[in-house]
């Protein structure tokens, strides 16, 4: 039996609302945004953003479809929680935080 090496993993965070998801992904987290894909206009959106090896697959999806749970291991985690940490949230996320 051959040994399976686990390389990298992606995760998938659905989106509902494009715009706050790029305020997060991006100008929160600064996180660079990889590629967008449509397969028509105006049809769902999905985008890969990544920061350093860190990637994450970002698709649009209408209310109610369900979103992600993620809790990523990083070897550098202390340093990531440390710099999220003395950020300000933006609006949309304050009330998460405080809660």
């Amino acid at each position: 039996m051959s040994r399976v090496s686990l390389q990298r993993t992606t995760p998938i965070l659905r989106i509902f609302d494009e715009r706050k998801a790029g305020e997060f992904h991006v100008q929160f987290l600064g996180f660079a945004i990889d590629w967008e894909h449509r397969f028509e206009p105006g049809s769902l959106l999905h985008v890969q953003v990544s920061r350093g090896a860190r990637r994450q697959s970002i698709p649009e999806r209408r209310r109610g479809a369900g979103g992600a749970d993620v809790q990523p291991a990083h070897p550098a985690g202390g340093d990531c929680h440390r710099h999220v940490s003395g950020l300000t949230p933006p609006p949309m996320c304050r009330d998460a935080v405080a809660a």
